[in-house]
C-alpha cells in the first residue's frame, strides 16, 4: 500500500498537525506486527529519516518508546536507515572537498 501511494506521487515526508510524518507516526501509533514493515516500506519511498516533529523528536526517538518485540524491530529498522543515510552525506562531503 504505501509503496502505491508514493509510486502515485504521494507525498511520504508530509508533516501532520505537530510537524508529524507518516514514519513518526508509524512509530508512535502502529506499532504492532507490521510496524516495521511499514516503516521499511516509508523508507524505501524516501521518507526523511532526520525529520523532526515540532517538539524536536524523531521517528528513532519516538520508536524508541515501544515495548516489547515490535519496538526493538522498528529501532532496528530505523537504526540501519540512519546509518545507511549518514553515509551517504559522508560520502558527499568526500567527493565535494576533491
Amino acid at each position: 500500500m504505501v509503496r502505491a501511494l508514493a509510486e502515485a506521487g504521494g507525498d511520504v515526508n508530509k508533516k501532520r498537525v505537530g510537524g508529524v510524518t507518516a514514519l513518526m507516526y508509524t512509530a508512535q501509533r502502529l506499532g504492532g506486527t507490521h510496524a516495521a514493515g511499514v516503516m521499511r516500506a516509508l523508507i524505501d519511498a524516501g521518507a526523511d529519516v532526520d525529520a523532526q516533529d515540532e517538539d524536536g523528536d524523531t521517528a528513532l526517538m519516538l520508536a524508541s518508546e515501544n515495548k516489547g518485540e515490535h519496538g526493538k524491530a522498528m529501532v532496528r529498522v530505523l537504526g540501519d536507515a540512519y546509518i545507511a543515510h549518514a553515509t551517504q552525506r559522508a560520502t558527499k562531503r568526500r567527493r565535494v572537498k576533491r
